[in-house]
């Protein structure tokens, strides 16, 4: 929108010496893109070591199209406090363009903790 000052995610170190003498983990997500809506898909584990990747993802998601962005956790099979941090963050840049997050698919513990986190609003359905 122009005139909207956009609020960028927190950066966060990937580079060398991040993981010593080995790869990055794989990406834990993937993207599907329309119009209005992006949904991100998690697979498998978002913790200390994939949320820097995820929060890349997102802000990208976020800066090419103000956009509501859906969150499938149907295959999340673990979440730290730094995958909810990289949600705050969303949701907060989200807000602020006009958009929304959305997490569908997640399971009961997960909507625990994320209410826990006073992240309740962005359970769809709830």
């Amino acid at each position: 929108m122009p005139g909207t000052r956009s609020r960028a995610l927190p950066e966060t170190d990937v580079g060398p010496g991040r993981w010593p003498g080995r790869r990055p983990p794989a990406v834990p997500f993937s993207v599907v893109a329309d119009s209005t809506t992006s949904t991100v898909r998690l697979i498998g584990e978002l913790d200390s070591h994939t949320a820097c990747l995820l929060r890349r993802a997102l802000q990208a998601q976020v800066d090419q199209q103000d956009v509501d962005l859906c969150i499938d956790a149907g295959d999340l099979t673990f979440i730290d406090a730094a995958g909810f941090d990289v949600l705050r963050e969303a949701r907060q840049c989200l807000h602020e363009r006009g958009g929304r997050l959305a997490v569908v698919r997640y399971d009961p513990l997960f909507a625990q903790v994320a209410r826990i986190c006073d992240l309740h609003d962005i359970l769809a359905g709830s």
